[in-house]
């Protein structure tokens, strides 16, 4: 496909591409690919009509998602699929229809039964701050309970790691700091989104792994002199 150039013309349909007659550049800078018709893929993601996806118990607590499930779901980047299409409808303005999609979207995958993987979240969590911004009523609220539940998540891994010792620690060791990068990139984008309270949590944190002011967002909390980051602005 990508040889071709035929990349440029594909539409994101919730779980699969097509070949669309509609030039649409992917974008280097997140590496989406196709153009998304909100009308046609939100119904679908929701389960409406015969053409809709089918989620079957996944929601369900008494059902166990094995590996299996848990890795087709993160290969496909369902929840990412809800994400997407409710940036386009926030493109358009539709704001509470997007909310809705995102709400829903939670609904059949929830975070209980689906695990946190950067791909399945934090474009999530991006959609929500953004709907926020453009005043979606408790969009912003929303944001921040998924991403402490994600940070609440990375951080019981990153200290599960530092337990180890020696060789253990060793071997260990890139998938500690692969969760570490998480744990940093959400940390960006709360500075980004002015989530400040968020911001300050993780700030105590990081001190916890060494992390010195220079590093770190001023949030009004700093315990020297040193000042290099600026305050994240709202």
């Amino acid at each position: 496909v990508a040889p071709l150039g035929l990349r440029d013309y594909l539409q994101f349909d919730g779980y699969a591409y097509r070949f669309v007659p509609i030039l649409t550049p992917v974008d280097r800078r997140t590496l989406e690919i196709g153009r998304i018709d909100p009308d046609y893929t939100a119904p679908l993601l929701l389960g409406e009509g015969e053409r809709g996806f089918r989620y079957g118990n996944l929601a369900d607590p008494r059902v166990y998602v094995d590996y299996f499930i848990q890795y087709n779901l993160g290969a496909s980047r369902s929840r990412d699929a809800f994400a997407r299409t409710a940036k386009e409808l926030l493109r358009r303005g539709e704001t509470d229809r997007a909310v809705e999609l995102l709400d829903a979207g939670l609904a059949k995958l929830p975070t209980s039964q689906i695990r946190f993987t950067e791909s399945n979240t934090y474009p999530y969590i991006e959609a929500y701050y953004a709907a926020g911004a453009m005043k979606a009523e408790g969009a912003i609220e929303k944001g921040d309970a998924l991403m402490r539940e994600y940070i609440d998540n990375l951080i019981g891994y990153i200290e599960y790691y530092l337990q180890f010792e020696g060789v253990q620690a060793d071997m260990v060791n890139d998938v500690m700091l692969d969760k570490y990068d998480m744990l940093w990139n959400l940390y960006h984008l709360a500075a980004y989104a002015g989530r400040t309270e968020i911001v300050a949590e993780l700030n105590a944190y990081f001190r916890t792994l060494g992390a010195s002011d220079a590093e770190l967002y001023d949030v009004g909390d700093r315990t020297s002199a040193d000042s290099l980051r600026p305050a994240p602005q709202p």
